[in-house]
C-alpha cells in the first residue's frame, strides 16, 4: 500500500512516498522536495507549493498521508500557518485522509519509546530513517521528517483500520496514538480516561475521503446594503438593517 509522508516548509517542503509492505531501501518510491526561493513573492511562493502538491497527490494517490505539522498552542510563523491551510484545502479538495503529527510526537515515534530521554535533533532523524531502511546512501533532513511522516502515518492507518492491535505498537506509538489511564483514588475512581491522536478526529486526524459529495455552506452571506444589485441574490438580509434601500 502506498503513503505519503510530508514535511511542510516553505523553502524545502519534504515529501516520501513509501510502500510500507516493503523492507530495505526499496521502501521509498519517491522522494524529494519543493524549493522555493525567499526572493520570490509570498504568494507565489504559496500557489506553487500549493500546486506541486496537488500534482504529487493526483499522480501518486497515496492511500494515507502523514503530515507534519504545527502543534496547537505552539510558537509558529504566520508564513508556516499559512502553508499549513494551504495544505489543508489540497487534502479537502482531493478528498485524501491524513494525520497531522506535531514535531516533539514524529521525534518521539522516531525513537521508538518515550523511556528513551534522549534529545532528537535533525541528524538523529536522518540516522534514523536510514536504519530503519538499512540505507547507506546521504539523506537530508525534511527528506527523513517526510519519511518519519510517512511510516507512522501507515501505521496510524492499519492502527484505525483493525490491521494493527494495541499489542502490535511500539510504546511510542502507543503515547501517541492511544492510551488509556484508570484512576484508582479520588473521585474518579474507577474512571478510565482515553488520550492520544485516536480521540482527535477532525482536529488531528481527518477522514475526507467519507465525507457526503454534497456538504452545507459553513456559512451564510449577509447583504446589509441592496440598492438593486443581485451578487449574492442568496444572501439573506441582516436583521440589523432591514431596509433595502437606504438614504445616502
Amino acid at each position: 500500500m502506498i503513503f505519503l509522508g510530508l514535511d511542510p516548509s516553505l523553502t524545502s517542503f519534504g515529501f516520501s512516498l513509501i510502500d510500507d509492505e516493503i523492507d530495505g531501501p526499496g521502501r521509498i518510491l519517491y522522494q524529494g522536495r519543493f524549493r522555493t526561493s525567499a526572493k520570490t513573492l509570498d504568494v507565489e511562493r504559496y500557489l506553487f507549493l500549493q500546486k506541486s502538491l496537488r500534482q504529487l497527490i493526483e499522480k501518486s494517490a497515496p492511500v494515507f498521508i502523514g503530515m507534519e505539522s504545527p502543534f496547537t498552542g505552539g510558537s509558529y510563523s504566520e508564513g508556516l500557518w499559512a502553508l499549513f491551510v494551504h495544505n489543508c484545502e489540497v487534502l479537502y479538495e482531493l478528498k485524501k485522509d491524513f494525520v497531522l503529527l506535531h514535531p516533539p510526537q514524529l521525534h518521539l515515534l522516531a525513537k521508538g519509546d518515550p523511556a528513551i530521554k534522549k534529545k532528537m535533533f535533525k541528524i538523529d532523524m536522518i540516522k534514523a530513517a536510514k536504519k530503519d531502511m538499512q540505507w547507506k546512501g546521504k539523506f537530508q533532513s525534511d527528506e527523513a521528517d517526510a519519511y518519519h511522516a510517512a511510516k507512522f502515518g501507515a501505521r496510524f492507518y492499519r492502527f484505525i483500520n483493525n490491521q494493527l492491535t494495541e499489542a502490535d505498537l511500539t510504546p511510542a506509538e502507543h503515547h501517541v496514538f492511544h492510551r488509556t489511564h484508570k484512576f484508582v483514588r479520588g473521585i474518579k475512581a474507577g474512571l478510565v480516561e482515553e488520550y492520544g491522536i485516536l480521540t482527535k478526529e477532525n482536529n488531528r486526524f481527518f477522514l475526507f475521503s467519507k465525507l457526503d459529495e454534497e456538504r452545507p455552506d459553513p456559512g451564510e452571506i449577509v447583504i446589509s446594503v441592496n440598492k438593486g444589485l443581485s451578487y449574492f441574490p442568496e444572501g439573506k438580509k441582516s436583521e440589523d438593517q432591514p431596509n433595502e434601500e437606504m438614504n445616502d
